[in-house]
């Protein structure tokens, strides 16, 4: 199981008990996340969008999820810094839920969190894998630009956070 497996169920249940009807995931990987939060989209009745490098990630999920992924998903192969992916996505606002996981690099964390939390609406949420404080890796990377972010979006705070399984931190839009 990957670092994110003991995170899953909690990521379909923030789709389900908020009622998200549009959620965008910002690193596909193998599917893992993916899959938990198309569970949650597929309850709703929603959609997911997810964005990737890697275009071999759309197969894995079209692969496993099979007619429920044609349904709930779409896969934009790109990143998310880009201005046809950013545009693509914009047209969805305001969205309920973000997740990201991507490069983990503070740059582009730090460029995530300013293009994508004006996407979110009321009580929307941004939901960070990877932001355990006992790994200096993901200190850099993630953690430290969403508290800088943090410090300067007022109408955000910290709703949950966990260490365990390399750290998942959730954020409320006030």
């Amino acid at each position: 199981m990957s670092d994110i497996g003991p995170h899953l169920s909690y990521l379909t249940d923030q789709v389900i008990s908020t009622g998200a009807n549009k959620v965008i995931e910002l690193g596909t990987r193998r599917g893992g996340s993916t899959g938990a939060l198309l569970l949650g989209v597929a309850e709703t009745s929603g959609h997911l969008w997810s964005v990737d490098i890697d275009s071999i990630c759309g197969n894995q999920v079209i692969e496993f999820y099979g007619e429920m992924a044609k349904r709930y998903w779409t896969f934009v192969h790109g990143n998310s810094q880009d201005g046809p992916v950013i545009e693509l996505l914009s047209v969805q606002m305001p969205v309920d839920l973000i997740f990201i996981d991507s490069s983990h690099v503070a740059e582009q964390t730090t460029q995530e969190l300013e293009i994508y939390n004006h996407l979110v609406g009321p009580k929307g949420k941004m939901i960070f894998h990877d932001t355990d404080t006992r790994n200096d890796y993901w200190w850099v990377g993630v953690r430290q630009p969403i508290y800088n972010f943090l410090s300067h979006h007022r109408e955000w705070r910290i709703e949950r956070d966990v260490p365990f399984s390399e750290g998942l931190t959730t954020l409320v839009k006030t």
